[in-house]
């Protein structure tokens, strides 16, 4: 019992750090709209039942550590508890809605970054105009803007993306992401948004564009898909590794 304990902390711990290592790679990758982005990752507590761990309400990504995020046990609540409990109203009823849907550990990233906001705001969304939307344009999801997820239920698109996995433009709003680990939910984030501004470039300089062939994307994302786990660990590994070595000059 005590061994499965150990392992059990181990593991939650190990979350926590990562999930507040991802966010501040993201922070110092701008892509984070200051105090109101929000990610999440869902774990199992030590008596079975899963828990929720969130950056805290008015935080910037900096700020955050470990030892700042909030951890709750994974049900809705209401305004009053989320403010008590140091956690946006807003961004704890659509993390907690998901992680229900999803019902095993999971990790959530919703960002409002720019240029994905500019390509969800256009009927034709994302292009396969690069190989770096390659990856992204046959499984994104849209989903048009609704409010601000108040007083109304996941609709069956986000119910889907809550347990397979996936991402979504949120129209007029910005991403959400749905993955089993906080390397790959760090990893879309970046890239969803690398493929948006790569598009806008793209565009803005008029003319005709060089379309991919049908066979050619087909072929270059299910490649891009299998190669993802690993890609996103190494990305992951790679902005800590200069993490660490910014703050071990800024500490020197």
């Amino acid at each position: 019992m005590t061994d499965d304990f150990d392992s059990i902390k181990h593991c939650m711990d190990e979350s926590l750090e990562k999930l507040a290592a991802g966010w501040q790679m993201l922070g110092s990758l701008r892509l984070i709209d200051s105090i109101f982005n929000h990610i999440s990752v869902s774990f199992y507590a030590s008596d079975g039942s899963l828990s929720l761990a969130m950056n805290p309400n008015g935080f910037l990504p900096e700020e955050v550590d470990a030892k700042a995020l909030k951890t709750l046990p994974l049900r809705m609540y209401s305004i009053e508890e989320a403010i008590q409990s140091g956690v946006n109203p807003d961004g704890l009823r659509l993390h907690a809605q998901v992680h229900l849907a999803r019902g095993v550990p999971g990790c959530i990233v919703h960002t409002h970054s720019a240029n994905v906001v500019a390509v969800s705001c256009s009927e034709r969304g994302l292009l396969p105009l690069s190989q770096t939307a390659i990856e992204f344009c046959g499984d994104l999801v849209f989903i048009d803007y609704e409010g601000l997820f108040r007083g109304h239920h996941l609709d069956a698109k986000l119910v889907g993306i809550a347990q397979n996995g996936g991402v979504c433009l949120l129209r007029n709003h910005g991403m959400l992401a749905v993955t089993s680990t906080i390397e790959e939910a760090v990893y879309i984030a970046y890239y969803l948004e690398e493929s948006c501004r790569i598009q806008i470039k793209a565009l803005s300089m008029g003319g005709d564009l060089v379309m991919p062939s049908v066979d050619a994307i087909e072929a270059s994302r299910h490649e891009l898909l299998a190669d993802r786990n690993t890609a996103a660990t190494l990305f992951f590994n790679a902005l800590n590794r200069t993490r660490s070595l910014r703050r071990s000059g800024h500490d020197s």
